[in-house]
């Protein structure tokens, strides 16, 4: 479920349709909970194809 959320996010933000993003992929070292989460996200570093 956290993990569908943050693909979602990264489709959402990031993909388009000469590029989509196909894999992620994700650590998780214990389950979360089921308390409310939010997401924010910003760009660490502009690549060659960046808008």
């Amino acid at each position: 479920m956290v993990i569908g959320l943050l693909g979602a996010e990264i489709e959402r933000q990031f993909g388009e349709p000469a590029f989509m993003p196909a894999r992620l992929t994700v650590d998780m070292y214990r389950l979360p909970d089921l308390s409310p989460v939010e997401v924010t996200t910003r760009v660490v570093r502009e690549g060659a194809g960046s808008r």
